[in-house]
């Protein structure tokens, strides 16, 4: 499973194996909410659902109660799609074409409704970049971002990065097969 924002690039993973980040869907219903009109009481709407979520993922509520809450979101998507602000009716109506990836941690235990973990760990990258400048080149860019990824990734798996860095310079060299940095790959 992966836990994304809506950025298109992550439009190649299978809706019903992707969860969309709700802490980034609260902060686009503050924007539409901000709005005039049928929009904002369509954002105002969505918020409130979008806070009533985060109240019973907390309470641990269930997949059946969850249920009742994704028909009154989706409701109030179908309300936004027609809520006469073109801005407001393309959000809605892209969240609705993703509505599957919206309740994927409703569906397998262990999927988180955010990635804030995710960004919590890119954190570090950020500001050593920020200290420390950026790379002078595309391929330095790619070089740093693949390996604090790689490392990241090791950590939160409790693999050793030392013997995967060497796994893959083998399979590089030829001599071996290319190790996974996904979970138990």
């Amino acid at each position: 499973m992966l836990v994304t924002d809506r950025y298109a690039v992550y439009d190649w993973v299978a809706p019903e194996r992707r969860q969309v980040c709700w802490a980034h869907l609260l902060r686009d219903f503050e924007r539409i909410a901000g709005r005039a009109g049928a929009a904002g009481s369509a954002g105002r709407r969505l918020l409130g659902l979008g806070r009533v979520m985060f109240r019973w993922r907390a309470r641990g509520a269930g997949p059946a109660e969850f249920e009742r809450l994704q028909a009154r979101v989706h409701q109030a998507l179908e309300r936004g799609t027609r809520a006469g602000c073109r801005r407001t009716a393309q959000t809605c109506a892209n969240l609705l074409a993703q509505e599957v990836s919206l309740w994927t941690f409703t569906r397998h235990a262990g999927v988180e409704p955010t990635n804030n973990a995710a960004e919590q760990a890119l954190r570090t990258v950020v500001l050593k970049r920020k200290i420390s400048g950026p790379t002078r080149s595309t391929r330095g860019q790619q070089f740093v971002a693949r390996g604090f990824s790689a490392m990241e990734s090791c950590r939160r798996q409790g693999r050793d990065l030392r013997g995967w860095m060497e796994q893959a310079l083998r399979a590089w060299l030829g001599a071996g097969p290319m190790p996974s940095l996904l979970p138990g790959g």
